[in-house]
């Protein structure tokens, strides 16, 4: 799947002022309800919650991929979000959160859920994607530069 059919510009977002893994997950809950019509982000939030709970998806080098499946959801929703500084969110070489990639997915896509949070891994997987994305705070050019990286 090509990464600009589940992530937009407006599903991008740069520099953003969070302080903990809570809130960092209610604000991303918050977002997915203004795209999904008819959800509800307290659901959201709890899905996310929910998923945490199973382990962290904080993957180390400031990147994590919070995701969930959500009833009201259609299509695979992607959200990037760069943060001002890094939260602790329990990744595994215990170092600070700053990049997230959430991603919503309908209840169904067990196959196609499993296969885009592996294409997402294999993207942030690569340290010079980490770089670029950490060096700009225009949203479009971090869009560009998600949407044109391939999987390594």
């Amino acid at each position: 799947m090509l990464m600009n059919q589940i992530l937009s510009p407006t599903r991008t977002l740069a520099k953003v002022r969070i302080q903990s893994k809570k809130r960092l997950l209610e604000f991303i809950a918050k977002e997915v309800a203004r795209e999904i019509p008819g959800s509800n982000p307290t659901d959201i939030f709890n899905a996310f919650v929910a998923r945490e709970k199973l382990g962290s998806t904080a993957l180390g080098a400031g990147l994590a991929i919070p995701h969930c499946r959500v009833k009201e959801c259609e299509n695979i929703l992607g959200f990037f979000i760069q943060l001002e500084s890094g939260i602790d969110f329990d990744a595994i070489d215990g170092e600070p959160v700053d990049l997230f990639f959430a991603l919503v997915v309908p209840l169904e896509a067990n196959d196609e859920h499993l296969r885009v949070l592996s294409e997402i891994a294999l993207i942030f997987d690569q340290s010079s994607v980490l770089t670029q994305l950490r060096n700009t705070h225009d949203i479009n050019q971090l869009h560009n530069i998600i949407s044109n990286v391939h999987a390594a």
